[in-house]
């Protein structure tokens, strides 16, 4: 079980930096172990990454099918952080087809849940805020600009350095030109060569990166 959570963790590493193959081999191993050992709560958590993996490689189906018990096994472990990463993926997933609104609408309900328990990790919590804020700045929505400042007051209060340069970046999008020069900035201590393709990426959203979009 200690080498489950450390693949699934290692395969999460390997997927915020954009690194598939081996995000993808570090979290298949994970789910087979968990699987070895029953270890039924906690299945969801590599599941669930896993299926954020074969979205940006536009396996879309295949992310389909590993979300669904893994939405279905988090909700009922009552694990709020489970269920965020599962619920939340489940809204990228309609983000790729299309649906930005339904979208939107299962990454509020994913925030929802990850607030529901007081000992629910920040960074979570944070990486779901990141994927509506990309979400809803892509499809303009109302709300975009206040989800947004919520993150980056989030990231600035935990030293999490890598979503404030994100929403940044989202203001970018909603047409703050001196958002990028902000973002660059705060970038320079971040060890993640994903981020900087984000940031030379001309025309190229927070949202078109976590879905794989070239």
């Amino acid at each position: 079980r200690q080498l489950a959570w450390a693949l699934a963790c290692l395969g999460r590493t390997h997927l915020i930096r954009d690194e598939l193959d081996e995000a993808e081999e570090a979290l298949t191993a994970a789910r087979r172990l968990t699987e070895a050992e029953r270890w039924t709560t906690f299945i969801p958590f590599p599941e669930a990454l896993l299926a954020e993996v074969w979205i940006r490689r536009g396996r879309l189906d295949l992310a389909d099918e590993a979300f669904q018990p893994a939405c279905a096994l988090g909700c009922s472990g009552d694990d709020a952080c489970w269920e965020a990463y599962s619920v939340g993926g489940v809204g990228l997933l309609r983000a790729a087809r299309g649906d930005l609104d339904g979208s939107i609408e299962l990454m509020e309900d994913a925030l929802t849940r990850c607030r529901r328990q007081r000992d629910t990790h920040r960074w979570i919590l944070a990486y779901v805020m990141d994927a509506l804020c990309a979400i809803a700045t892509s499809a303009k929505h109302p709300r975009a600009a206040a989800w947004i400042t919520d993150l980056a007051s989030l990231a600035g209060r935990s030293g999490m350095q890598e979503f404030s340069v994100h929403a940044y970046l989202d203001r970018r999008d909603l047409g703050d030109h001196e958002a990028l020069d902000a973002a660059r900035t705060l970038a320079i201590d971040v060890e993640n060569p994903r981020l900087r393709y984000q940031l030379d990426g001309e025309g190229r959203s927070i949202l078109d990166d976590l879905l794989g979009v070239t």
